[in-house]
């Protein structure tokens, strides 16, 4: 692959991402109007989106990807083949945990290292650095300013502090790792597809790799450097809601993460691109909670996210995004997407079957629509989202149609699946418990009881 080749294709893509963002104004008005009309109930309503903006977003898309083949060939790219680039960047990754661990190296070692996957993967850069530009509005720019706003506010005599040490990080990944585990039986949608115990420890060893040492190489760098989080600030921030309120105020001034996180998500997916980063995330057919990563990436996309949490851990005394409550929260609801159900009411396998359709359902959670609306959705005309059926129809050649209707249940069944999607959306301690009771009463019925 040549040197001007790459940097003309990666050009393309950055040129793409922010050309876009316009677009996703207009969709963000789009959403608006919809989350009110089924905010209040309605039974029937209709939205129109003018057809010139799928167009144009979807002309670009095919632009871009003739700009990126014409500029880099797919085999140009080194290695050929791509188990053998999971191999290489697995290794990458196991090294950084191991100067990470090992005493009187330099925190900076660690990050010598991790820039090998450059050389590995050399597109990986730009599109790390553009999944990290997606997250600030909606993720990581709500959490700092939240957590500091609240570290300036709290005096130091009522301050607690927990040091993130080897058992803070065995902890925190022990616990995740059980949940996981928990939701291949039961989650908040309904009682998990069953999937053999082969095929299971399969997801376990391969999203342990590509979804957990992100946090994995973050807490052990900052237990070297013996960071503490402020219990006090962790508190206050779950219990006042203030990181998830700065989210909804930026959500309307720049951009929400359902909106930001389709245009992104269709960006990793170009070819070429693709294999250099996203294509992690999907290696594996099908999906478990094993699979989710905290921010919805495969592990080359995370390197700037890792170094923006680091930097701010080390430099400001910020706690990292991935310990705070919200985002706690945020993988819980990231595990339970990516959990396929046997109840499929309400279209809460979506984004499970992105992960065996791969070219399709690109949007996650309620911004479902977005997939219909660009013809990327499994079906484009009819599906059901939450307790609507949303049925696709082009008025003219200017304007498209979206009709939302209640889909026919009785008033106990749609209260169940509202209670359901809450949970999916909007998850709590007390929804991840009982979960967790109830994949438990799976194997011990009568000593562990909790209502479906």
């Amino acid at each position: 692959m040549s040197v001007v080749g790459y940097f003309r294709a990666s050009a393309a893509l950055c040129d793409f991402f922010f050309r876009n963002l316009g677009h996703l104004r207009r969709l963000e008005r789009f959403a608006d109007t919809v989350n009110a009309k089924t905010g209040a109930g309605s039974d029937v309503f209709s939205v129109e989106i003018e057809r010139s903006l799928v167009d144009t977003y979807n002309a670009e898309l095919v632009r871009l990807r003739a700009r990126v083949k014409a500029c880099v060939q797919p085999s140009d790219v080194l290695p050929k083949e791509f188990s053998t680039s999971v191999l290489l960047f697995f290794g990458i990754r196991v090294l950084c945990i191991v100067t990470a661990i090992w005493a009187n190296t330099p925190i900076v070692t660690t990050i010598a290292v991790s820039l090998l996957q450059f050389v590995l993967l050399p597109f990986s850069l730009h599109v790390a650095a553009l999944h990290l530009l997606a997250l600030i509005p909606a993720l990581f720019g709500p959490h700092y300013v939240a957590v500091a706003l609240l570290h300036a506010l709290v005096p130091e005599w009522a301050s607690v502090y927990v040091e993130i040490g080897s058992a803070f990080t065995a902890t925190f990944l022990v616990l995740d790792q059980l949940f996981c585990l928990a939701l291949c039986f039961e989650t908040p949608k309904g009682r998990s597809t069953g999937k053999s115990v082969s095929t299971l420890l399969t997801h376990f060893v391969y999203g342990f790799f590509n979804c957990k040492t992100y946090s994995v190489i973050l807490l052990l760098l900052l237990g070297r450097a013996r960071f503490r989080v402020n219990v006090t600030v962790w508190v206050l921030d779950a219990m006042l809601g203030l990181t998830e309120k700065v989210a909804t105020l930026s959500g309307k001034y720049l951009y929400r993460w359902g909106i930001i996180f389709y245009h992104q998500h269709r960006l990793a997916h170009v070819p070429v691109v693709y294999n250099q980063a996203h294509k992690f995330h999907h290696y594996l057919h099908d999906t478990t909670a094993f699979d989710a990563h905290v921010y919805g990436a495969g592990a080359p996309e995370e390197w700037w996210s890792l170094m923006l949490e680091l930097g701010m851990a080390l430099q400001f005394g910020l706690f990292p995004a991935v310990v705070g409550y919200p985002m706690i929260m945020r993988s819980v609801s990231s595990k339970v997407g990516h959990t396929r159900t046997d109840d499929a009411d309400g279209g809460v396998n979506h984004h499970a079957d992105h992960h065996t359709l791969h070219q399709k359902n690109f949007g996650f959670g309620s911004t479902v629509f977005v997939d219909m609306l660009f013809g990327t959705n499994s079906n484009n005309d009819e599906y059901e989202v939450g307790v609507y059926t949303v049925r696709k129809t082009t008025v003219s050649a200017t304007t498209i149609s979206f009709e939302f209707t209640r889909t026919a249940r009785s008033d106990t069944q749609s209260a169940a699946l509202v209670d359901r999607l809450e949970v999916y959306y909007n998850p709590t301690l007390v929804a991840c418990r009982a979960t967790v009771q109830r994949a438990v009463s799976r194997f011990v019925p009568h000593r562990h009881s909790v209502p479906p």
